[in-house]
């Protein structure tokens, strides 16, 4: 096989902070999907999701509540039954966590109650690489530019290796861009564009 087509196949593995070369073979799942289903693209971008979301939890009853950080989950032994924020407290049948784990762990879960994810252990592990991300909004339009463009280093594996190993910036970095107005122009003003801009791994330390 080419070795470009493997690359083709690969790069997505960088969404999740891993280099190809050394992530599970499970990942493969997410080329698969995009090639076997195709990407779909929500009109009004992504955030346009989360919205219809909210509203529909809304009209079942559910309240959210915004600009609260959760500071603590609260216990009954071993059982989480609230949280606590700077506004207040509360309590809950049931807690879902949907942050990075091994934050979410260390500051909002005490040490002892976690069995198996203690702060030792989880200090030892090697965590994903940080991403540099730019979101833009830019007079004019880019027609030329697609929807999505990856751009391959031409030492990927060397690239790869900045990233994961030796936490130095590439001196040719991979790297994607979205230009979602050539699918979506409501994205931006007529005559702009917003573009974003995702490379994986440009910090000098693995994220934590």
């Amino acid at each position: 096989m080419d070795p470009r087509v493997r690359l083709a196949f690969s790069f997505q593995s960088k969404y999740l902070g891993m280099s190809p070369f050394e992530c599970p073979s499970l990942f493969t799942i997410l080329s698969f999907l995009e090639y076997e289903y195709g990407i779909y693209h929500p009109r009004g971008g992504c955030g346009s999701v989360t919205a219809s979301l909210g509203r529909i939890a809304k009209d079942l009853g559910a309240t959210i509540r915004l600009q609260e950080p959760v500071t603590e989950i609260l216990f009954q032994g071993r059982k989480a039954v609230g949280v606590k924020t700077a506004a207040g407290t509360y309590k809950t049948d049931a807690v879902v966590v949907n942050a990075d784990f091994a934050r979410a762990m260390t500051r909002l879960v005490p040490d002892w109650l976690r069995r198996r994810w203690r702060d030792g252990k989880l200090a030892k592990k090697s965590m994903s690489c940080s991403a540099f991300m730019m979101y833009l909004g830019l007079r004019g339009r880019y027609e030329d530019l697609s929807h999505h463009t990856i751009y391959i280093s031409k030492d990927y594996a060397g690239n790869m290796r900045d990233i994961g190993r030796t936490h130095t910036l590439s001196a040719d970095p991979s790297y994607y861009v979205q230009n979602a107005c050539v699918t979506d122009p409501s994205l931006a003003p007529p005559g702009k564009s917003t573009l974003y801009i995702f490379g994986a791994g440009y910090s000098s330390e693995p994220a934590r």
